[in-house]
């Protein structure tokens, strides 16, 4: 099975919403042998990517693969250039977190990760 997961705020200084996506990714690429990983960012700098592929132990792991896709903001990499890549290399799985990407094919599925609501219930 493919798996597509959105570590977009990897290496990008967050709290909870990284450590989520970066022990995720890091914890199934060590136990998971049998299926293959796409990892979606924006982030394109090749130094950054190094780091990341680093971190996550998954230098050397042929099943897991970072994928960078530019982007002008966060909604167009969502909600276009993700979608537009998907189209033409389909995985089986998409995880994400709060913003579900439109356009994608039916035949993927996604789950989405909606990390805290607290600011529902407490709000100013």
């Amino acid at each position: 099975m493919k798996i597509g997961i959105d570590i977009r705020n990897i290496g990008k200084k967050r709290t909870g919403d990284e450590a989520v996506f970066f022990n995720l990714a890091k914890n199934l690429a060590q136990i998971d042998a049998h299926n293959e990983y796409r990892l979606f960012t924006d982030i394109l700098d090749e130094d950054n990517l190094s780091e990341i592929r680093s971190a996550l132990g998954i230098e050397k792991n042929p099943k897991v693969k970072i994928v960078p896709l530019e982007t002008q903001d966060r909604f167009t990499w969502n909600f276009w250039n993700l979608a537009k890549y998907l189209r033409k290399n389909p995985v089986d799985i998409y995880l994400t977190q709060y913003i579900t990407p439109f356009f994608v094919t039916k035949t993927i599925k996604i789950a989405t990760i909606i990390h805290d609501v607290s600011f529902n219930v407490y709000s100013n």
